[in-house]
C-alpha cells in the first residue's frame, strides 16, 4: 500500500502532507512510503503486548526484547531473550527455542530451521524503493534494507544537483554582480589592511619617541645632575648654572655667572649676565 495525495506523514515530529497532484514517482511520496515503514519497524521493536495480544504478535521482535506476559493467560511479566538466553540446552544453534528466536528478531519470522533460521530473506534482498510499504521490511535485516535503499536515494539526489554553468550563465547579470560585490568587499578589505598597518607604524614611531626621550634624558641627568657640587666645583647644580662655591664656572659663567661662582663676585646682579661676554660685539 502506497502513500496517497494529501496524506500525512511525521518527521521528527513535523507535520507533513502529500501534495493534491502527487504520483507514484512524487519524491513526498516516496518519503511518505519510507516514514510509515519506520513508524511500523520502530512499533515492531518496541510494542508492549498485553495477554490478548500476545500470541498474535509472535513474530515481533518486541516479543523477545522486552518484558511481555508469560502467556495469554497469565500476566506475569517475563524477558522471553534472557530466559531462553539462560535456559537453551546444549549448544545454542541446536536448540529451537534460541534458533526461533533469533528468526523473529533478525527477520520478522518464526523460522527454527537450522539452515535459514539466520538467512537474509530473498523477498527483500532485490528490493530498490519504497514504492509501497512493502510488508516485507521485518527485523534487522529489513531495517538494514531501509536504510540502505535511503542512502542510496539520498546520494542519487545529491549527486543530480550538480549543474554545469554554461558560458551565457556566465556573462549573465547575476554573475556580473557577483563579481562586483565580491571586487568592493575585496577593495574595502585592502583600505582596511592599508589603514591598520599605518596606525601600526605611527603608533611604533611614538613609542620610539618616547623611548628617545627617555634615553637622552637618564643621559643629561647622569651628566648634569649627578649630585656632585659644592668644592668639586664643576658638576651638579652648581656646575650646570654656575652659582657653586668655588666650582670652574657653569652655564652662566660665559655670561658673568650669576653672582656666585668663581668670579669673585658676592652678591646676585643681573646685569653681570652681560658684560665682559664673549659673545658680544664690542667690549664694554
Amino acid at each position: 500500500m502506497s502513500c496517497a495525495a494529501l496524506e500525512s506523514y511525521n518527521i521528527n515530529g513535523v507535520a507533513y502532507t502529500v501534495p493534491k497532484d502527487a504520483t507514484a514517482t512524487t519524491p513526498d511520496v516516496f518519503v511518505c512510503n519510507a516514514t510509515k515503514i519506520l513508524d511500523k519497524l520502530h512499533k515492531d521493536f518496541t510494542v508492549e503486548l498485553t495477554t490478548d495480544t500476545l500470541d498474535t504478535n509472535k513474530d515481533k521482535p518486541s516479543y523477545y526484547l522486552r518484558n511481555q506476559p508469560k502467556s495469554n493467560s497469565d500476566a506475569t511479566k517475563i524477558n522471553r531473550f534472557y530466559d531462553t538466553m539462560a535456559t537453551a540446552t546444549g549448544t545454542a544453534i541446536s536448540d529451537s527455542d534460541y534458533r526461533k528466536m533469533i528468526s523473529v528478531i533478525m527477520k520478522g519470522a518464526n523460522d527454527n530451521s537450522e539452515t535459514t533460521y539466520d538467512t537474509i530473506p530473498t523477498s527483500i534482498t532485490n528490493l530498490t524503493n519504497f514504492s509501497d510499504q512493502s510488508s516485507e521490511f521485518k527485523g534487522i535485516y529489513g531495517l538494514n534494507k531501509v536504510i540502505e535503499i535511503l542512502d542510496t536515494k539520498t546520494n542519487d539526489l545529491i549527486s543530480g544537483l550538480t549543474t554545469t554553468i554554461t558560458a551565457d550563465a556566465k556573462s549573465g547579470d547575476a554573475i556580473s554582480k557577483y563579481n562586483q560585490r565580491s571586487d568592493i568587499k575585496n577593495t574595502l578589505q585592502e583600505i582596511a589592511y592599508r589603514e591598520n598597518q599605518i596606525y601600526r607604524e605611527k603608533f611604533l614611531n611614538i613609542i620610539l619617541i618616547v623611548v628617545g626621550i627617555i634615553l637622552v634624558g637618564s643621559q643629561l641627568t647622569q651628566k648634569f645632575f649627578s649630585g656632585a657640587g659644592g668644592a668639586g666645583g664643576g658638576g651638579g647644580l652648581g656646575g650646570l648654572f654656575g652659582f657653586g662655591v668655588g666650582g670652574s664656572g657653569g652655564l652662566f659663567s660665559r655670561f658673568g655667572g650669576l653672582g656666585l661662582g668663581s668670579s669673585g663676585r658676592s652678591h646676585f646682579d643681573i646685569g653681570n649676565l652681560f658684560k665682559n661676554s664673549s659673545y658680544t660685539l664690542k667690549q664694554q
